[in-house]
């Protein structure tokens, strides 16, 4: 028990320190708890029991507080603020590309907007520069010793039980998908394809009034390769989780889904009328609202699509190789 709180304490430390000395530091600190612990359990003559190790890890303190002593000085906001401060910059300032950048500019290459790209570059520095100048007010008062100081005595009653466990650190990567998954996969891409040869299928009653434009049928055939090819790799993650080949191949499998909603955004009508002449109730009128709209939620659709595919990718390339055992 004693380790895990050491283990937890370290770990909490960590994670706040600064990146190029968050190896060094904390070695240094395991081994200073190591030595005090072991100093004490010399002189009762016994092992440490959990009370008594959380007690030598609140005599070093709140591993906040503890990882802010490592920072160097500022002169707007102090050092033992500057680590928080600059943690809410870099979260803030990724979600704020995501949200401004990101989703915009592939929203627009859905929908080919008239304005282009030029508003949403425009814009952005203003929202980074207002939601920046926000946080680092808050920071500066946060630094102010009548705020810090009632934080400080706040955070000196801790319990180190309270600290997380400690993640383990393993080259064997999570199951990416689950046999449950893949089927639910393959029976929604059946239930859409047969669904596009017999409308009635998908649009039930409606499909005596409208019917899905050319757009879908022009990549009918890659869309059942990629489906296919979709249910293959999908089981060949579930049984084969660590191969490195089989993530290449669900990059592969949803870079052409991507592709094919882009073609799909980018085209159009996406919902006639059966025989080319709108029948009632939907009259042409309403038929340009209902492709308006479809629009709209394909661009969506591809911008939110174009997101996950990216962190899918950043996150393939930081995963760890595999061990043998499980490649194939």
């Amino acid at each position: 028990m004693s380790v895990d709180l050491v283990d937890r304490y370290l770990q909490a430390v960590r994670y706040l320190l600064p990146r190029k000395q968050r190896e060094d530091v904390t070695r240094e600190l395991a081994d200073e708890l190591q030595s005090q612990i072991e100093a004490k359990e010399a002189r009762l003559g016994r092992s440490l029991n959990e009370d008594e190790v959380a007690n030598v890890l609140k005599a070093f303190g709140h591993p906040a507080l503890l990882a802010l002593r490592y920072q160097e000085g500022r002169a707007l906001i102090g050092s033992r603020v500057f680590p928080l401060y600059w943690f809410c910059v870099k979260s803030l300032s990724a979600i704020l590309a995501v949200v401004h950048l990101l989703l915009p500019v592939l929203f627009a290459v859905a929908t080919d907007p008239p304005g282009g790209f030029g508003p949403i570059f425009e814009r952005f520095p203003g929202v980074w520069v207002g939601a920046m100048g926000w946080v680092t007010l808050l920071f500066v008062v946060l630094d102010a010793d009548m705020v810090r100081k009632p934080v400080e005595k706040a955070l000196s009653d801790w319990n180190p039980r309270d600290l997380p466990a400690p993640r383990k650190e393993t080259t064997e990567p999570p199951r990416a998908t689950s046999l449950a998954g893949v089927l639910g996969a393959a029976i929604l891409s059946v239930w859409w394809l047969v669904g596009l040869s017999h409308p009635a299928i998908l649009l039930g009653p409606a499909a005596a009034f409208v019917a899905f434009g050319p757009p879908f049928y022009a990549v009918y055939v890659p869309m059942v390769v990629l489906a296919v090819a979709g249910v293959v790799v999908g089981l060949w993650r579930v049984f084969r989780p660590g191969a490195p080949a089989a993530r290449a191949a669900q990059i592969a499998v949803d870079a052409g889904q991507l592709a094919v909603l882009y073609f799909i955004a980018q085209s159009g009508p996406w919902i006639v009328a059966p025989g080319g002449v709108p029948r009632a109730p939907l009259t042409g009128e309403l038929l340009g609202l209902v492709n308006t709209a479809a629009q709209l939620g394909l661009g969506v659709a591809f911008a939110v699509t174009g997101v996950v595919f990216a962190f899918k990718v950043v996150k393939s390339l930081r995963m760890p190789a595999a061990p043998r055992h499980l490649a194939c």
